[in-house]
């Protein structure tokens, strides 16, 4: 969808339907019932987010969907991708979609802002936000100190490193495949 937006594509010409159907995969785990009711979500919150698309970022253009990016930070590569990035004169909007409930992703996003501005130095006024499938909300979420941001990714790999790292299941298990 976002690369018919950014291709030129009206919102008001997409069609979702066809696109969920032609793209939409059942889960072998859940039962017909299910997926039918996964799929009608799926549908409604897309629908939402084409209908409020034009609304919330009029003014910006789609300059990159799942960008990537690897970047050193010390001796250690990070990689990683952005749902989509947004351009307007003089700003960057790093946007991520959510299909949960609300939730604190500002180290998320200030992470995403510290990638974007070490491959693009150019760059320096990066803004962020999070748009949330299930409520069709946008939030805008404030960066961190670069310094903290650089701290918490070397804690998190000499973690790593160390194979100092516990799995944290929860809800979010049940609908993972693995």
């Amino acid at each position: 969808i976002l690369k018919q937006i950014k291709d030129g594509c009206s919102t008001e010409r997409i069609d979702v339907l066809s696109l969920v159907d032609d793209n939409w995969t059942n889960k072998t785990f859940r039962s017909y019932d299910e997926n039918e009711k996964f799929k009608k979500s799926a549908t409604s919150q897309i629908s939402n987010f084409v209908k409020n698309f034009s609304a919330l970022f009029k003014g910006y253009s789609i300059d990159s969907i799942e960008e990537e990016f690897n970047i050193m930070i010390n001796d250690d590569l990070i990689t990683g991708r952005m749902d989509f990035v947004l351009k307007s004169d003089k700003k960057v909007l790093i946007v991520d979609l959510k299909t949960g409930d609300k939730n604190d992703y500002s180290d998320q996003l200030s992470f995403y802002s510290l990638c974007y501005r070490k491959k693009y130095p150019q760059f320096v006024n990066i803004e962020m936000g999070v748009y949330y499938l299930k409520s069709s909300d946008f939030e805008w979420i404030s960066g961190n100190n670069e310094i903290d941001d650089v701290r918490r990714i070397e804690h998190h790999a000499k973690s790593i490193k160390e194979k100092d790292f516990r799995p944290t299941p929860g809800k979010h298990c049940s609908s993972c495949s693995f």
